[in-house]
C-alpha cells in the first residue's frame, strides 16, 4: 500500500541540521530494549539529474544505546555512497570494535565503528532495518544490524559492532533524517530531487513490541524540503529540485520583463550536518540470509 501524500501541518522551520522526524516511545525496561526495527521506502533512485550535483543523500534512523555513555548509532541507505547504492551502520564513541569484514574504525570524523556494504536496493521496496543483540557479557553487548527486503524476503547483514557497557537500546531521543551530505560543495538550487518514505519505529523487549509515535517534523536548514504525513504512522520527506529552479525563475523574470537576479533559497551555506544530531528481529524473520559479495570496506567515509 502507498500512503497518501497529505501535506503535513505544524512543521518546525527554525531548528538546525538536516530535515528530520522525531519519534517517542514508552515502556523502556531498565536495561533498554533488546531490538529495534525501522522501515523506510526509497522513492527516488540514483537517476540522471538535470544538475551536475551527485545524488548524495543519506536516509537514516538515529538513536542511542543504554548505559554506554555517548554511543549513539545510525543506519540507513545512500544512493551514492561508498559502493554506489550502499547500506550503512555506524556506532559513535570510543571503545567500539568489530571483527566483520565490512566494518572499520571511525564514525564520520570521530571515534567509533562504521560498516558499509554494497546493497542494490530498489525504488518502491520496503526495507526493515533491524538492530539486535548478538552476544552479551559483563563488558557489554555485540550488536548486529540487518536490512530486510520485504518484497523479496531477503535479509542481509550490514555489520556487527561490540559496544562497551551497553545493555540495550534507548527509547529516545529517536530521529529519522534525510541529509544531503555534500551540501558544502553543491549549493541548494543545484541539489537533485530526493523522496524518502519513513515509517514509525518498533522496539522489542523479549519479543514484545513497543510502537513509536511521531512527535515532530522539522524542516531545519532545508533545501526545498516538504513533509507529507498522517502524523501517526508515516512521513514522506521530499527535498531538492526535479528541475533547475534558477532557470525557471530567470524565465519567469524574462516573461515579466524584469531583470532582477534569481532569488533562490540557499540555506546550504549555513547548514550543519545532522548525521550525528530502523518487522521484528532476524530471530523472528523466516527469511533468506545473504552477505555482500564485494571486498571489505576500507574507506572512512560516512
Amino acid at each position: 500500500m502507498t500512503p497518501a501524500k497529505i501535506p503535513a501541518e505544524g512543521v518546525c522551520a527554525g531548528c538546525t541540521g538536516s530535515q528530520n522526524v522525531y519519534f517517542d516511545n514508552s515502556g523502556q525496561p531498565g536495561s533498554g530494549f533488546d531490538a529495534v526495527s525501522f522501515r523506510m521506502r526509497p522513492m527516488t533512485d540514483q537517476g540522471v539529474s538535470w544538475s551536475d550535483a551527485p545524488m548524495a543523500y543519506y536516509w537514516a534512523f538515529f538513536t542511542y544505546f543504554t548505559h554506554a555513555g555517548n554511543n549513539p548509532f545510525y543506519f540507513g541507505l545512500q544512493p551514492l555512497g561508498q559502493y554506489g547504492k550502499t547500506a550503512l551502520f555506524s556506532v559513535f564513541g570510543s571503545g567500539t570494535t568489530s571483527d566483520y569484514e565490512y566494518c572499520f574504525p571511525g564514525a564520520d570524523t570521530g571515534a567509533g565503528t562504521s560498516c558499509h556494504i554494497p546493497y542494490d536496493w530498489i525504488v518502491g521496496h520496503d526495507y526493515d532495518f533491524m538492530v539486535t543483540i548478538a552476544d552479551n557479557d559483563a563488558s557489554g553487548a555485540t550488536w548486529e544490524a540487518h536490512v530486510y527486503d520485504v518484497q523479496t524476503s531477503e535479509t542481509t547483514l550490514i555489520g556487527r559492532v561490540t559496544v562497551p557497557l551497553s545493555t540495550g537500546i534507548e527509547q529516545g531521543p529517536v530521529a529519522a533524517f534525510d541529509e544531503y551530505f555534500k551540501w558544502q560543495s553543491y549549493r541548494c538550487p543545484t541539489q537533485p530531487f530526493s523522496e524518502i518514505l519513513f515509517f514509525t519505529p518498533t522496539y522489542y523487549f523479549k519479543g514484545v513490541p513497543h510502537y513509536g509515535q511521531i512527535t515532530s517534523l522539522n524542516l531545519n536548514n532545508n533545501c526545498n524540503a516538504k513533509f507529507y504525513s498522517d502524523h501517526k504512522t508515516y512521513v514522506y520527506i521530499d527535498a531538492g529540485y526535479k528541475e533547475n529552479p534558477e532557470a525557471d525563475a530567470a524565465q519567469q523574470s524574462a516573461d515579466n520583463g524584469g531583470t532582477s537576479a534569481v532569488n533562490a533559497s540557499d540555506p546550504s551555506s549555513t547548514n550543519a550536518s545532522s548525521s550525528t544530531s530502523t518487522s521484528t528481529s532476524t530471530a523472528t524473520t523466516t527469511a533468506k540470509t545473504s552477505t555482500p559479495a564485494s571486498s571489505a570496506a576500507t574507506s572512512t567515509a560516512k
